[in-house]
């Protein structure tokens, strides 16, 4: 099973959670959720799959349950079917919240990065075109304010731009990774809320 290793994890993290046990291996059913599901208290669904079938079937059932039951539904991995295949409206309903490395900026808001990219070429900036600036703006403020890149990353604290932050560290072999994430969640009116 593809996610195993992240099943056992939040088990180990959290011992007191329900894991949802499909009845029928073929496909998830209501009673599957049901039995795991409490109408005491807010229930945290955690849904780790990159299946599109699991995945619809899932947030269909959730949203549907979500009058009798409180539920957010959250995942570490938006995989495709989330933009591809499930409503907005679900996910909105569900208060879906999940890890992204980059947010969607405000087009309502000032920023003189799109702006002058906007007048530059006419249209507005792709999400690589803005990962592009914040990488290389990053890496820019870093050698203003060190040695060298080495240096730089020694120092404690995240840096946040246009749609990315970084927060990078050492690795026990090789070179360095970041571990800066947003925690985005969908509220009301479909709008896309980030909650750190």
């Amino acid at each position: 099973m593809k996610h195993s290793y992240l099943r056992d994890k939040l088990a180990y993290r959290f011992p007191n959670a329900n894991v949802i046990k499909q009845s029928n291996k073929e496909y998830l059913q209501r009673k599957d959720l049901t039995n795991a599901l409490s109408k005491d208290k807010e229930n945290w669904v955690i849904l780790e799959s990159d299946e599109l079938g699991l995945i619809s079937n899932a947030t269909s059932y959730l949203n549907s349950m979500a009058d009798n039951y409180k539920i957010r539904l959250f995942t570490s991995n938006k995989s495709e079917p989330y933009d591809d295949e499930v409503s907005n409206q679900y996910l909105s309903n569900l208060k879906f919240t999940y890890a992204s490395v980059a947010r969607e900026y405000d087009l309502k808001t000032r920023n003189g990065f799109a702006e002058a990219y906007s007048k530059n070429y006419g249209i507005i900036p792709s999400k690589y075109a803005v990962r592009g600036f914040d990488i290389t703006f990053d890496v820019l403020l870093r050698l203003a304010t060190a040695e060298n890149l080495a240096e730089s990353i020694k120092r404690e604290g995240t840096t946040e731009y246009v749609e990315n932050r970084f927060n990078y560290h050492k690795k026990m072999i090789g070179g360095y990774y970041n571990d800066a994430v947003y925690l985005i969640e969908y509220g009301e009116n479909l709008e896309l809320k980030v909650l750190n």
